[in-house]
């Protein structure tokens, strides 16, 4: 069975409690090799098939070799096959909660109300299960060492990132907020070694921040991005990145469900950033 990078909602989908090492991977299903996918796709599909099986059995049903399947694992922040079988075991054991389907031409309201805001509480429980609090905390305190923030994203993104700087301002933190392509290619040679850009993009393909981001990166800024893909270019040029795990809906990734998911991101940051006098989150430089 194959996966598209988009992962559309399938019938049946969970609410809660999907193994955190299906979302990992469906998070990095995009920036995967052909052999690595055979493999994911595997896991994907046979999540309980895959705890009973070794390494080389699992190459052999996926039709790749042993090798692989230990890189992908490595890939997705396991030290090897046995470290991931683990994990999906012990959370394949967390007992199921209520189900929600595809969105149908002939729902009513008030299916479409349920579903549209079970959809949302998806898209957030799967964002927190995969959200790592290490990068969290790293990114507070990048934010509070800049000596110049600058958010950035265009499109959906960009109305988050616009979002993203209101919420900073309140907690008094300014930054600069740019969602104009053009605006942002002059504001990339701009950058110093104390600067940090906070950089949104879904897809993590999105060409103008990826170009942007590759500019700060060059006059060595330090680059937070916020993903749902944690292979795509965005990623791999960021020092720290906050993955979102979002299940596509039909409507693509403009989706709100998407919107939704970095919201909480954004929100995860500003309570940490207010709270962080009290946690001794202090400045890193």
């Amino acid at each position: 069975m194959s996966h598209s990078s988009n992962y559309p909602l399938e019938a049946n989908a969970q609410i809660e409690n999907i193994p955190r090492c299906l979302l990992k991977l469906k998070a990095a299903y995009a920036g995967l090799g052909p052999t690595e996918r055979r493999v994911a796709d595997f896991v994907l599909s046979h999540p309980e098939d895959v705890i009973r099986l070794t390494a080389q059995r699992l190459a052999k049903r996926a039709g790749t070799s042993d090798s692989t399947v230990v890189r992908l694992c490595q890939k997705i922040g396991f030290r090897g096959y046995p470290e991931l079988k683990l994990s999906l075991a012990r959370e394949l054991s967390i007992p199921k909660t209520e189900v929600y389907r595809e969105i149908a031409k002939t729902d009513d309201i008030p299916t479409l109300i349920k579903k549209a805001f079970r959809i949302a509480i998806q898209s957030l429980s799967d964002t927190c299960a995969l959200l790592d609090p290490a990068q969290v905390q790293c990114a507070v305190r990048a934010i509070r060492a800049a000596r110049r923030l600058v958010i950035c994203g265009v499109g959906g993104s960009g109305a988050i990132a616009q979002l993203a700087h209101h919420k900073f301002l309140r907690l008094g933190i300014v930054s600069i907020c740019c969602t104009d392509p053009h605006a942002l290619a002059l504001l990339g040679n701009t950058f110093l070694q104390e600067d940090v850009v906070l950089a949104l993009s879904h897809s993590g393909i999105t060409e103008d921040i990826v170009e942007f981001v590759g500019l700060a990166r060059q006059r060595e800024a330090r680059i937070i991005s916020i993903t749902n893909q944690s292979q795509s270019p965005l990623a791999k040029l960021s020092d720290i990145v906050l993955c979102t795990a979002v299940n596509e809906a039909p409507s693509g990734p403009d989706a709100g469900s998407s919107r939704v998911a970095q919201i909480g991101v954004i929100d995860v940051l500003c309570m940490a950033l207010a709270l962080g006098a009290e946690q001794g989150i202090g400045g890193e430089r």
